[in-house]
């Protein structure tokens, strides 16, 4: 937390952040997230009347704001200091060994807009003005954004995302996403696994030019060069070296774990409240 302390405030933020500091701030979201509470009004009345909540965030109960002003608090923080917070961790856990990098994972998950579905007539878009309507497999699933993610293997601990507006091709995505992650200056990755969605030629080429092994699932038009690893799961091994095929099963159970681990997450953001607006 130590990050939020040493930020340089700006004349706006001097004025907002006075009872409460940005660490203040960040650790009540944190606690919001974690009890899955989905409004800023329900989450203030927590605060007020529910025993030992209040001491549990450390936070004065003369210092409770409003939900409007806790709107205003938590938009202060700003994304930009969030993402720096973000990769200040990711730092952290590869100065203690937790994060090597050597196997990443590429997820997409779909984050639903809290926002009206139908796009306003006059504007030509919706009220969350950045989102889309995305489709999964040919079926529609709302409107929103995707967060496109890059995860570490070792311990499966994220080192990377970026949120796009969920009508952009997972190819455009998945390419975009890689290439300012290896702009970065983490440490050399050996194989990437994903899946079916960013598969393309251009992707496999993409990864493969960075000297990482692409272990992409393939989509079902894909005959040549493909063997199967799972039920309903093949892999191009045309970039793959002849004595890892037998592993590739065991390899690509990693990204089965990492849907497991953050399957559960469930977070709501209200589209007059905050930058980011959707819930998962």
């Amino acid at each position: 937390m130590e990050f939020w302390n040493k930020l340089p405030l700006n004349s706006i933020q001097k004025k907002v952040y006075r009872k409460l500091s940005m660490e203040d701030v960040f650790k009540l979201e944190i606690a919001r997230y974690k009890r899955g509470i989905t409004t800023f009004e329900n989450w203030i009345d927590e605060l007020k009347h529910v025993p030992g909540l209040i001491d549990a965030v450390q936070i004065s109960p003369r210092n409770i704001p409003s939900p409007s002003k806790y709107g205003q608090l938590v938009h202060h923080l700003s994304s930009e200091n969030i993402k720096a917070y973000f990769l200040d961790l990711v730092a952290e856990c590869m100065r203690y060994k937790m994060i090597d990098c050597k196997i990443i994972i590429w997820d997409g998950r779909f984050l639903e807009s809290y926002c009206s579905k139908n796009k306003n007539k006059k504007l030509k878009a919706f009220s969350d003005n950045e989102a889309g309507k995305h489709k999964h497999v040919g079926k529609y699933k709302g409107v929103g954004y995707v967060d496109s993610s890059f995860i570490c293997a070792k311990h499966d601990l994220p080192i990377y995302y970026e949120s796009h507006p969920a009508n952009r091709n997972d190819n455009i995505i998945f390419r975009e996403t890689f290439t300012n992650h290896q702009a970065l200056s983490f440490p050399s990755s050996t194989m990437l696994i994903a899946s079916a969605g960013p598969y393309s030629k251009k992707s496999l080429d993409l990864v493969y030019f960075h000297g990482i092994i692409p272990l992409i699932f393939t989509r079902k038009n894909i005959k040549k060069n493909v063997i199967q690893v799972a039920t309903r799961k093949c892999i191009n091994i045309s970039r793959v070296p002849s004595e890892m095929i037998r592993h590739l099963s065991r390899l690509l159970n990693m990204r089965t774990n990492i849907e497991r681990d953050f399957s559960p997450a469930k977070v709501v953001y209200h589209v007059n409240r905050m930058n980011t607006v959707s819930y998962t």
